[in-house]
């Protein structure tokens, strides 16, 4: 947008339908990504003996991924 123009107001009668849709579709990404999340418990692997360091490792450096997944869906949704 240029300076020159004035800001876009927001129109409640074309507009209201296509927020709430973002809303839902945001919500239920979330509580989609909660559930998968934890859908497996953690605990088993975490409570093994030193044999499964290799799956521990990818386990807790993966979290990595997961967060900048969340943060790109946040950023997606306030966007």
């Amino acid at each position: 947008m240029s300076p020159s123009q004035p800001p876009r107001r927001f129109d409640r009668r074309h507009d209201a339908g296509a927020l709430y849709m973002l809303a839902t579709g945001g919500l239920l990404m979330v509580f989609a990504m909660w559930w998968l999340y934890f859908a497996r418990p953690a605990h088993t692997l975490l409570a093994t003996t030193h044999q499964a360091h290799r799956k521990r490792f990818t386990w807790a450096y993966g979290h990595c991924l997961i967060f900048a997944s969340a943060a790109a869906a946040g950023a997606d949704l306030a966007a």
